[in-house]
C-alpha cells in the first residue's frame, strides 16, 4: 500500500539523514468503493494522486510547505483512517528505508506556494485541500523526486520564501 506522509522541513532532513521518525500523518488512497478497492489502473492511479494532493495541502496548513515523501507501507500496518477523516491516519513511526519517492513544489512556484500558505495558514490540515485559497495551486503539480535523491542539496517552495535544506 502506497501512503503519503507531509513533513515539516527539519523532519525531512532527519529522514534523508535515515533517522527513523516518530508519530506522522499519512494519507493513503481512498476508493469509490472501499469493499472492492479500484475498480482500475486508472481509478487505482486517480485515488493515489489524490491523496498524494491531499498530504501536500496538509503540509502547507500545518508547516507552510508541500513536501510529501510516498511511503510503501504493508496493509497490515496501516492503523486505520482517523475518525471522520477518510485516507487520514496516524503511523506511530516512520522507517526511511520505506521512502519510495518525494514530492515538493518547484521554487518557479514560489508566488501561488506564498499565497496559498497565507491563505491556508491555521486552518485545519485535513481541510486544507478544499479550503478557500487551495486553487490558487491548481496549476502547480508537484516535483517528483527518487527516493535515491534523499540527502542531495534542495531548495523548497514555502509560505515563507525559498528554503536551502542542509544535507
Amino acid at each position: 500500500m502506497l501512503v503519503f506522509v507531509p513533513l515539516a522541513p527539519p523532519a525531512f532532513v532527519a529522514l534523508a539523514r535515515r533517522q527513523t521518525l516518530g508519530q506522522v500523518t499519512a494519507w493513503r488512497a481512498v476508493f469509490v468503493d472501499p469493499g472492492l478497492g479500484p475498480v482500475d489502473a486508472d481509478e487505482a492511479e486517480w485515488a493515489e494522486h489524490e491523496a498524494m494532493v491531499r498530504a501536500s495541502f496538509d503540509g502547507l496548513a500545518q508547516f507552510g510547505v508541500r513536501l510529501v515523501v510516498a511511503v510503501d507501507l504493508p496493509e497490515a500496518a496501516w492503523p486505520g483512517d482517523e475518525p471522520g477523516v477518510p485516507g487520514r491516519g496516524h503511523l506511530e513511526r516512520l522507517d526511511p528505508r520505506r521512502v519510495t519517492a518525494f514530492f515538493t513544489d518547484d521554487v518557479v512556484d514560489l508566488a501561488p506556494v506564498q499565497a496559498a500558505g497565507r491563505a491556508l495558514a491555521g486552518r485545519p490540515g485535513h481541510q486544507a485541500w478544499s479550503e478557500p485559497g487551495a486553487e490558487i495551486l491548481a496549476d502547480c503539480d508537484l516535483m517528483w523526486f527518487d527516493a535515491t535523491e534523499l540527502g542531495r542539496p534542495l531548495v523548497l517552495a514555502t509560505a515563507e520564501g525559498p528554503q536551502t535544506l542542509p544535507q
